[in-house]
């Protein structure tokens, strides 16, 4: 296989496994089925440990869940790129990588920090939650976007 179609595999593996993630933490969200999102957020940390439950962000959400459908290192590594070029691109992007989603007049670092202590207001309820979901629909229109430009410019 040549480089150019390693890239391109590696690029379609990407946005499918981010495409994944979204699609399956909004559809629990719809149910309302809040602790499987929470079981996402650990499912690549030690389950004695629930020190490190309520911290988890989309970007290791979707590490963890790539991960899980055995997507290799490079597919995960290219979705985090993904997900970080859309984020420095969305209406709302907060300034940081690391800590895209803000809300004016807060440092984003310090709203990830506050409230990863509390599931709720992480993603659950509350300015900081609603804004994460709509983060999570960005993120899944973009990719939505370059999984349909993949497709349509594939060669017969």
């Amino acid at each position: 296989m040549n480089l150019r179609l390693k890239v391109q595999l590696c690029q379609a593996n990407a946005l499918k496994a981010i495409s994944i993630t979204c699609t399956e933490i909004l559809d629990m969200k719809h149910k309302g089925d809040f602790e499987s999102i929470r079981r996402l957020a650990v499912l690549d940390s030690d389950p004695e440990d629930a020190s490190n439950v309520d911290h988890c962000g989309l970007c290791e959400m979707f590490f963890n869940r790539a991960k899980s459908l055995e997507f290799d290192a490079r597919a995960r590594n290219h979705g985090m790129n993904i997900m970080t070029y859309h984020a420095s691109k969305w209406e709302h992007f907060s300034g940081n990588n690391c800590y895209p989603i803000g809300l004016e007049g807060h440092c984003p670092n310090d709203l990830y920090v506050q409230n990863s202590e509390n599931f709720t207001t992480m993603w659950c309820e509350g300015e900081y939650a609603e804004m994460r979901w709509k983060y999570v629909e960005y993120i899944l229109e973009c990719v939505t976007k370059e999984i349909e430009e993949l497709e349509t410019n594939q060669p017969e």
